[in-house]
């Protein structure tokens, strides 16, 4: 027959001892006639118990809270299928059996060898990885993986364990562990009324049905550190059994709950899966070997182990024994197991192991492994084909299997553990180095400290080359300003209403000055801006820098000559044909900038939102690391104020110029004046001109000549323009000169009126009102908020954490060890 990988203890070379006894025979199996079982245990793991307790060490800091695998035994199988009594073989403590105290909650326990001289203990505590939430909570903002049932993962963060009792006598511990479960299963209730000693009320209240628990099944971890002079050095979890039904519909979530528990632990690349199957019923049914078949990778980490073979159908349920002379093949039943251990069905990386514990919760550990002794030496042990596996049967063989597969694995894992709390140990340094810790004896000379620097800095606002204002950006600011007044310049259309006959509605080839993004092409009938007929030549003016000024991508407003005619007509004086009132000519430039206070609030805003970026910035890089501390909110607030004040007053000063510029059109440029309105006109009568000759040509129905002589001999031929008055006062606009002279007021004012005063009076401000003259008062301004503080508490708390682990490697001989491997 084919035989399954051994882990255990190699088969013994020697034949096995035969004797007689009332069963007929007993076989002397290897590795169960030690006489002293303690000395079994001290064995188990005695190569490896640094390592080991390294590991323990790791654990019980926290480390695997932080999304950080350690190496671990995970004992899993259906309810029922003898999980508790193998936890007691192997670590030989008692733990809860009795109907209703199962496994309801991870059980983890650490065994470690102390002195000769140090009495054994057991350190009670609970450790919770996960926070319970009500029934009424909504989760959807939570990772699957995350959830388990109504229990929500703290992740990095999570509470260091709690303390719950300390044993020194083995007797106490199954009431121990029972009590630290109920603490685990009632989040909602303080967890020291379930102490053993101070537990009066709880007892009384549970005795008589008085209360229910708030949950059934848990995530979070009961943890047994236990101490004493003849246990190995070994760590291991029991979980909660696997169920295939609950109790009733309302309890339905539970096996969903367990199977994620069991998922959880089992997938983890570190854990050596302990599974155990029942040799009592079919061996096809088993949810919890379903559940590790499912995940891959990991049957290659299981051991199988086989339970209660002792109620099998052919064993005296009293003596043990079996009928002589039976041949295995003959029991139907117990060919399935033959064939599991041969490795033919449900193989497992590290095979199976067979242990017989006692159901008798009362029973010494000592007198177990005899009874265990006993059962392996009937003769069914021994014949064919289950002689070739004297080497899986007992406790004993199993605790050596598991310490040369947990060996294997801490060897794998430890390097790369070291690496992952290095690196989250410099990570978390590096956080730490944003989050300072709030200062007290020196408070007051760091805060006068920051506050000269920042002083300094804001001295030279202006000058200093390493300063946050940047001349450049300004100018920039300043010249798409000036691109938006002459952008928005109005414009003629050149026909005096839409159905006039002797007028045509388009003129091609007629484009308005904007950016080459923005380009647009005129109305046919509009006449572009007298700046551009001075430049003919210019297409297009540059892109705006700032994105908010790009709606000002045309002219603000349209003039037609029936209009301008209305507005000639309403300052007409009697008596007085054929002349332009000035007071039109006033009209008409005050209606030319009406719409300036558009993109004059634009460019405020913008000088606002610069010279806060620029104090901002200058406050940051004084005090970056102190960002959520009382001084930095305090400065920030006494700069908005200041700011506030500051755009307040320039953007009056700024509609003060406005309203002068829409109440009284005024210049001196005497001179510039004159050539802009000549070039002008010229630049209209000629557009003009050009369409009422085209119009001349398709009343007559001939085609227009391409002999630019004749078509200019023509034009002078047209006669007077009867619209010559409405675009002599359009020529006489003065909007260029006044755009310039408003941009060149409004752009020098911001300088002097915003940035240049945060230079020079904010400083004064901040000394005045940032009171840093006591040393209680400086330690109130370093101060964090409340979240912020958490945060680097808990940064601190897992620095110290990760400081431990890495000195303790550092100071081995373990890791060099490792490292030549």
């Amino acid at each position: 027959m084919a035989r399954t990988q051994r882990v255990g203890q190699p088969k013994s070379e020697v034949s096995p001892t035969i004797g007689t006894s009332s069963s007929g025979y007993i076989v002397s199996v290897p590795g169960l006639s030690q006489p002293n079982v303690s000395a079994t245990l001290d064995a188990l793991t005695f190569d490896m118990k640094g390592l080991i307790r390294k590991i323990q060490d790791l654990r019980n800091l926290g480390i695997e809270d932080s999304n950080i695998a350690l190496p671990k035994i995970c004992v899993v199988g259906d309810q029922s299928t003898g999980k508790s009594s193998l936890i007691e073989a192997i670590s030989e403590i008692k733990v809860p059996r009795s109907e209703g105290t199962c496994t309801r909650c991870p059980l983890e326990i650490n065994l470690a060898q102390s002195d000769v001289e140090q009495p054994w203990s057991c350190i009670v505590s609970l450790s919770r990885p996960y926070h319970w939430e009500p029934k009424d909570v909504r989760r959807q903002s939570y990772k699957k993986t995350e959830v388990i049932g109504r229990w929500v993962c703290w992740g990095s963060g999570s509470p260091d364990n709690e303390h719950f009792c300390v044993l020194t006598d083995r007797s106490e511990i199954a009431e121990a562990i029972k009590w630290a479960q109920l603490a685990i299963l009632n989040p909602d209730k303080d967890s020291q009324t379930f102490v053993p000693g101070k537990n009066a009320v709880a007892m009384h209240d549970r005795s008589h049905g008085l209360v229910k628990n708030t949950e059934e099944f848990s995530p979070n971890i009961v943890r047994l550190n236990i101490s004493g002079p003849n246990l190995p050095t070994l760590s291991f979890y029991d979980l909660p059994g696997v169920i295939r039904q609950a109790k009733n519909a309302q309890e339905n979530y539970l096996v969903r709950l367990i199977e994620d528990l069991v998922k959880k632990h089992a997938a983890d690349q570190d854990c050596i899966v302990l599974l155990t199957r029942s040799m009592t019923g079919d061996a096809e049914v088993s949810s919890a070997g379903g559940i590790i078949q499912k995940i891959k990778g990991t049957e290659a980490r299981t051991i199988g182990v086989l339970t209660k073979p002792d109620r099998l159908a052919f064993f005296d349920r009293g003596s043990g024994s079996i009928p002589e002379n039976v041949a295995i093949r003959e029991f139907s039943s117990f060919h399935q197991w033959i064939e599991i251990l041969e490795g033919k069905s449900f193989a497992l990386g590290h095979g199976y192991y067979v242990v017989k514990n006692s159901p008798d919760p009362d029973v010494s550990h000592a007198q177990a492994r005899q009874e265990e002794e006993l059962f392996f030496s009937n003769k069914i042990w021994s014949i064919a084909p289950m002689n070739d596996f004297w080497s899986r049967l007992g406790v004993k063989n199993l605790q050596d299997a598991l310490s040369n597969v947990l060996m294997d694995q801490i060897q794998k894992s430890l390097p790369s553990i070291i690496k992952k709390v290095n690196e989250k140990a410099k990570c978390i340094d590096d956080k730490l180095k944003d989050l300072p810790e709030t200062p007290r004896e020196d408070a007051q000379r760091m805060v006068t400290e920051m506050l000269t620097i920042l002083y300094q800095k804001l001295g030279c606002l202006l000058s200093d080359s390493d300063a946050p204002f940047s001349e450049q950006e300004f100018a920039h600011l300043t010249r798409d300003f000036k691109t938006a007044l002459s952008v928005s310049m109005p414009a003629m259309t050149i026909q005096p209403k839409p159905d006039d006959f002797e007028i045509v509605k388009r003129e091609p080839e007629v484009q308005v000055p904007i950016t080459p993004s923005k380009r647009r092409a005129l109305e046919q009938d509009e006449s572009p801006p007298p700046r551009s007929t001075a430049n003919p030549g210019s297409k297009s003016l540059p892109e705006y820098t700032f994105s908010e000024f790009e709606v000002w991508n045309h002219a603000a407003v349209r003039f037609s000559l029936s209009r301008l005619r209305d507005l000639r007509g309403k300052f007409q004086r009697a008596g007085a044909p054929n002349q332009t009132d000035p007071r039109a000519v006033d009209a008409l430039n005050k209606m030319s900038v009406r719409h300036w206070d558009k993109p004059l609030a634009t460019f405020v805003c913008e000088v606002h939102k610069m010279a806060k970026r620029v104090l901002l910035q200058t406050l940051e890089a004084v005090m970056g690391p102190y960002r959520q501390t009382e001084l930095f909110r305090e400065l920030s607030r006494i700069i908005d104020v200041f700011l506030t004040r500051l755009k307040k007053e320039y953007s009056a000063d700024c509609m003060d110029r406005y309203n002068a510029e829409i109440g009284k059109p005024f210049t001196l440029a005497e001179d510039l004046h004159k050539r802009n309105m000549e070039e002008s006109l010229r630049v209209l009568i000629d557009r003009r001109n050009d369409l009422r000759l085209r119009q001349h040509y398709k009343q007559n129905g001939d085609n227009i000549p391409s002999d630019e002589k004749k078509l200019k001999k023509e034009k002078l031929e047209l006669g007077p323009d009867e619209y010559s008055p409405e675009i002599e006062m359009m020529a006489v606009t003065y909007y260029s000169i006044a755009s310039l002279r408003f941009a060149d007021v409004v752009c020098q004012n911001a300088f002097m009126k915003v940035f240049l005063k945060c230079q020079e009076e904010l400083v004064n401000i901040l000394r005045c009102e940032i009171d840093a003259n006591s040393r209680d008062r400086c330690v109130l301004l370093l101060s964090e908020d409340p979240e912020r503080e958490k945060l680097r508490l808990q940064l601190e708390k897992d620095q110290r954490k990760f400081a431990q682990p890495s000195n303790r490697f550092e100071s081995t001989s373990d890791r060099r060890k490792l490292l030549r491997m």
